[in-house]
C-alpha cells in the first residue's frame, strides 16, 4: 500500500530534535532567518499573537481564501474579525482580482491570502487591489515552503511559514513569521514574553512518536497497519488525519498560547539550514509528471505558475468511489489528508459566495503522488485515475467559465 503522505524528516534530523530536548544550546538558535522573524509554536500561535498586537477594532472584515484551515477563521472570530470568503481560481488555486474586488465593504481592514497544496501564486495582482483600497496583506505561506530562497513577498506585511507535522521540512510544530511592520513586531514579542513556555518533555515525546510514525509509512509496515485498521472496521483516514494535527481537543487558545521550548527552535533552524533544494526539485518533477500524465481538468490548482505538489489535490464527480477504487489497486487516496475546509460567509453579507471552492469540496480527493515512489508506481496510478476519468467523461467537473470564478 503506497501511503498517502510520507512525514518529511530524516533519521539523522529526528536524532538532532532528541538531543536538543536532552542538551539544548542557545546557540543553535542564533541568528535565525532575519531580523525581521519571529518564532512561534505554530502558524496558528503566530497568528493569534500577530492579532493580539494589532488589535482592530471588533467587527472589521477580514477578506481570506475561501479554502484554509478551519483555525484561520476560528481566531479571527476570537479577536472579534469578520472573515469574509474571496473565491478561488480552480487551475491555480488563487483568488483572482476580481473575485477580491467583489468582497471588499467600508468594512474591509486586510486581506488574507493562502498560497495552497505547495503552490505560489503571483502576489503582484493582490498587492495592486490592495494598494487601490489601502488595505494591509497578510500571506499565509504554510503550504509553500521552498527553503530560504522564498520567504514570502516583500511587499506583504505579514508572511507566516509552518514546520508541522506534515509540513514540508518539518521540525514536528513551530511557525515562523515574517513582521514588516518593526513596532508592531516588538509588541508582538512582549506578548508572547508573557506565554507560558512549551515543555520539553512534550516535545521529546513528540519526536518519538512521530519517528515510529515515519518507521510505520514505510510501503511494508503502512500495508499491515492499514490491514489491520480494515479488518477491525475502524477508519484509518480519519484516525492518520487526526493523528498528523497539532493542536487536538479541548482549550484550543490555551494550546496555541506558549512560546517554543528552545529545542523545537532549535529543530526549526537545522531543518532551514540543512535543507536540500534538490529534494524539492525532485518532488516538483514528479508531480509535474503526474500532472501531464492524468486529465488536466482533474486537478486542483495543478496549473500554478510555480508549484512543488506538497500535496496533489484532484476533483471527481464521485470521490468516494475513485477513493475505494484506487485503495484496491493499492494506492491511499484520502478524502481528507489535510485539515482544509471551505469558508462560510457570514450572515450579514449572503452576497459574497464561493461557487468554485464549494464545488470543488465536494469532489475533492488527495492522491499518493511523491518522488519516494517508483516511477513504475506512479505510472500505475496515473492509469488507474485516467481510467476512472474516462468511466466519468460524460460530464468534467468544471466548465471553462466556472474553473475562472467568474
Amino acid at each position: 500500500m503506497i501511503a498517502r503522505k510520507r512525514l518529511d524528516i530524516g533519521w539523522r534530523d529526528l536524532a538532532f530534535g532528541i538531543r536538543s530536548c536532552f542538551w539544548p544550546k542557545a546557540e543553535d538558535v542564533d541568528g535565525f532567518y532575519s531580523e525581521e522573524s519571529l518564532e512561534c509554536l505554530s502558524v496558528r500561535s503566530g497568528f493569534d499573537l500577530f492579532l493580539t498586537a494589532l488589535s482592530l477594532p471588533p467587527g472589521s472584515e477580514v477578506l481570506v481564501s475561501a479554502l484554509t484551515i478551519p483555525d484561520i477563521p476560528r481566531i479571527l472570530r476570537k479577536h472579534g474579525l469578520v472573515p469574509i470568503p474571496v473565491d478561488l481560481d480552480f487551475t491555480t488555486a488563487a483568488p483572482n482580482a476580481a473575485s477580491l474586488r467583489r468582497a471588499i465593504s467600508p468594512g474591509t481592514k486586510a486581506i488574507l491570502v493562502a498560497h495552497l497544496f505547495g503552490s505560489r501564486m503571483p502576489m503582484d495582482p493582490i498587492l495592486e487591489v490592495a494598494r487601490e483600497h489601502g488595505l494591509p496583506v497578510w500571506e499565509d505561506c504554510a503550504q509553500a515552503f521552498a527553503g530560504r530562497s522564498f520567504a514570502g513577498d516583500p511587499g506583504s506585511d505579514v508572511r507566516m511559514f509552518s514546520f508541522g507535522p506534515i509540513k514540508t521540512a518539518t521540525a514536528l510544530g513551530g511557525g515562523v513569521l515574517f513582521v514588516k511592520d518593526v513596532r508592531l513586531r516588538e509588541r508582538m514579542v512582549e506578548i508572547q514574553r508573557e506565554w507560558p513556555c512549551q515543555s520539553r518533555i512534550g516535545y521529546l515525546k513528540k519526536v518519538i512518536t512521530f519517528g515510529l510514525f515515519k518507521a510505520l509509512l514505510a510501503p511494508v509496515p503502512y500495508s499491515i497497519v492499514f490491514r489491520l485498521f480494515r479488518w477491525l472496521g475502524g477508519s484509518e483516514d480519519a484516525v492518520i488525519t487526526r493523528f498528523a494535527r497539532s493542536f487536538q481537543g479541548d482549550e484550543f487558545f490555551f494550546r496555541i498560547r506558549h512560546r517554543p521550548c528552545l529545542a523545537l527552535r532549535s529543530l526549526m533552524k537545522h531543518r532551514i539550514r540543512t535543507w536540500e533544494a534538490s529534494r524539492l526539485e525532485k518532488r516538483s518533477r514528479a508531480g509535474r509528471d503526474f500532472r501531464n500524465a492524468i486529465p488536466g481538468e482533474l486537478c486542483f490548482g495543478g496549473s500554478a505558475a510555480a508549484h512543488t505538489f506538497w500535496l496533489f489535490p484532484i476533483v471527481c464527480e464521485a470521490p468516494e468511489q475513485w477513493r475505494q477504487r484506487l485503495l484496491q489497486a493499492g494506492f491511499d487516496a484520502a478524502r481528507s489528508s489535510t485539515s482544509l475546509m471551505p469558508v462560510a460567509p457570514p450572515p450579514e453579507r449572503p452576497e459574497i459566495g464561493a461557487e468554485v471552492v464549494t464545488k470543488a469540496w465536494g469532489g475533492l480527493l488527495y492522491l499518493p503522488v511523491s518522488p519516494e515512489m517508483k516511477e513504475e508506481e506512479r505510472l500505475r496510478l496515473a492509469e488507474a485515475v485516467t481510467h476512472l476519468a474516462r468511466e466519468e467523461r460524460e460530464r468534467p467537473v468544471f466548465t471553462e467559465g466556472e474553473a475562472s470564478g467568474e
